[in-house]
């Protein structure tokens, strides 16, 4: 489809029209998936951590090292910037071709020696030299044999062929997996632990009591649960680490040291240039985002340089790039698609449980051709070569109930919304919230009727009332 199209068939027109071609801008994914689809090591332990640049220690020892630091860091021994090389696909795709080749010419120890020269490893390749130098069924020797004559790349990371994909560069750092469940994730497991270890055991209800006095109001959450957000930080998802990081830098300070309160201000600055939503400037953005990368390494380092054996803090110093590449982090964020995890529950209700992955394709698939039917969707009969669509009665069923369409999941304000943001909520202002207008308003509108309202509906999920802040 990416690489050579397809014909699409236009409903109304009743016709095939021009041939459609879709590219993949980008690969999302967290960052094992990174790895094997740029065929680069698992981050991890990796003597060559980092996908996008040639971050590597020659031994696993030399990770405790100074040198091993500042190459982690992107500085020299001065303290000045100094960036890795970037790696190149062309020459990732060469390399893995010629560890194959290696392979052929000597031997499997040679191999190993040299990926980590090189810093790649196919997984899907490594596969077929296991079959070939191992004891493997001889119906896979005989497929390593046809490809091998057929096609020799078919052995290999078939994105290594995909036309307009750069490995390198369209692998994004995104902000789900590399900032929250990443930095945000080992520094607020790290801050919890050690509350709880702590042997003033009266800690920990001071960190559940400020928890518990945390005004959420204007933060989208809709319901906040100290006790088991004190007692369950390792069963933490994305959406507690958020409370955690818009929590810590207002109501934690007392439980911390003068190094914690630096290390976490400048993470909560960090964050609101990550989770920047819309960038007027780029040059201005992008040299303040990679000035607070810098402060917060400093301070993270400052306070312990273990954190170095975590190479998610290395992948931040790429994520001015991937921002200036693919736009606002937001976009290119993974967590846009746990929305469809609600489908997925959906699907799995009416499981019988015995073969629930069965159970949830085949919901998938009727909900997949009534959704074509009921789009005005034409059905082509192999047996005697005609065509079949919804007749017109059943179409204006669907089109012209929204009852209907809701049971189908489909809403239609939301690809026409009628309503337009920021708009007045219908509800009445209570007698005890009525103030006086403020007088440097007054005076600074003085020829204008200003009246108080009860609530304000800013966008789908956001609204200011009483007591909400806005930043």
């Amino acid at each position: 489809m990416i690489v050579d199209g397809f014909r699409a068939y236009d409903v109304l027109l009743g016709q095939p029209v021009l041939i459609v071609m879709s590219m993949m801008l980008c690969f999302l994914a967290d960052s094992p998936m990174h790895a094997e689809i740029t065929n680069t090591p698992v981050p991890g332990a990796s003597l060559n951590p980092c996908r996008m640049c040639t971050l590597h220690a020659p031994k696993k020892a030399d990770k405790r090292s100074l040198s091993y630091l500042l190459q982690f860091l992107e500085i020299d021994s001065n303290g000045s910037p100094q960036p890795h090389v970037e790696r190149t696909w062309e020459e990732t795709i060469e390399h893995t071709y010629n560890l194959y080749n290696l392979f052929i010419r000597k031997n499997i120890t040679a191999v190993k020696a040299q990926r980590i020269i090189y810093g790649v490893t196919d997984s899907l390749n490594n596969r077929f030299i296991d079959g070939k130098r191992k004891k493997s069924s001889a119906s896979l020797k005989q497929l390593i044999l046809a490809l091998e004559e057929a096609d020799i790349t078919e052995l290999f990371n078939p994105f290594l062929k995909l036309i307009g994909f750069d490995g390198c560069k369209d692998t994004p750092a995104e902000i789900l997996h590399v900032f929250l469940l990443g930095l945000v994730k080992y520094l607020v497991r790290d801050f919890v632990t050690k509350i709880k270890k702590h042997k003033d055991k009266t800690k920990v209800l001071e960190l559940i009591g400020c928890l518990q006095s945390f005004n959420t109001n204007s933060l989208n959450i809709s319901l906040l649960k100290p006790h088991y957000l004190v007692h369950h930080s390792q069963y933490f998802v994305g959406k507690d680490f958020k409370i955690f990081l818009q929590a810590i830098p207002f109501i934690f300070l007392s439980l911390m040291t003068n190094e914690q309160r630096d290390l976490w201000r400048s993470l909560s600055q960090l964050a609101s240039y990550a989770f920047q939503t819309h960038i007027t400037h780029m040059p201005t953005f992008q040299a303040e985002l990679k000035q607070h990368i810098a402060i917060f390494m400093y301070h993270m380092i400052k306070m312990t340089a273990q954190w170095i054996n975590k190479p998610k803090f290395h992948i931040l110093f790429h994520l001015p790039k991937s921002i200036l590449r693919f736009g606002p982090a937001s976009l290119f964020s993974t967590e846009n698609f746990e929305s469809f995890n609600g489908v997925l529950r959906k699907s799995s209700t009416h499981s019988n449980k015995q073969a629930p992955g069965r159970d949830i394709a085949i919901n998938f698939s009727n909900q997949s051709a009534t959704r074509f039917l009921l789009s005005g969707g034409v059905k082509y009969n192999k047996t005697n070569k005609s065509t079949s669509k919804c007749s017109p009665r059943l179409l204006a069923l669907f089109s012209n109930n929204p009852s209907i369409q809701k049971t189908f999941g489909y809403n239609a304000e939301m690809s026409d919304p009628a309503i337009h943001y920021p708009f007045q909520k219908r509800s009445k202002l209570n007698a005890g919230d009525i103030a006086a207008v403020p007088m440097s308003l007054s005076n600074q509108f003085p020829n204008d009727n200003i009246t108080q309202i009860s609530q304000l509906q800013l966008n789908r999920h956001e609204e200011i009332r009483k007591s909400y802040f806005v930043l």
